[in-house]
């Protein structure tokens, strides 16, 4: 009787736990969970947590690879990260969606990415970093 009734108190709790886990995560979300790991100098874990729901790293694992390497060099010339804010959001219908932040360093950074939602989810499809102010206002 005690087993049974542990097992289904272990069950439920794994039930709650993959209930949890499977929510879709928002675009905001994304994008805080990848400036955290570009925070802490995990770049190429930052870049595979952005690309999660996107199939983005088996087609062009090149283009992730030189992402990366970018970004590492740019950081190196930027410093450490002080804050960042969403300064704009501009939907495209009702799935697909352009986000650009602010990030704080030594010097402005804007960080552009596009969202594509299919079966629920926010996936992102493209990324870009731009580090020219005068380009963040065109």
């Amino acid at each position: 009787m005690i087993c049974t009734l542990f097992f289904a108190l272990v069950m439920l709790s794994s039930v709650a736990i993959c209930g949890y886990a499977a929510e879709p995560r928002t675009s905001d979300e994304i994008v805080t969970a990848f400036f955290k790991k570009i925070e802490a100098g995990a770049y190429e874990n930052a870049f595979k947590t952005l690309f999660e729901e996107s199939e983005m790293i088996k087609e062009k694992p090149q283009a992730i690879q030189t992402m990366i390497a970018q970004t590492s060099a740019a950081f190196s010339l930027y410093g450490k990260i002080l804050s960042w804010e969403k300064i704009e959001e501009k939907p495209f219908g009702q799935s697909l969606k352009k986000t650009t932040y602010f990030m704080k360093t030594k010097y402005p950074v804007a960080w552009e990415f596009y969202f594509w939602k299919t079966e629920g989810r926010w996936s992102t499809i493209h990324v870009r970093f731009v580090d020219q102010v005068q380009l963040i206002f065109q």
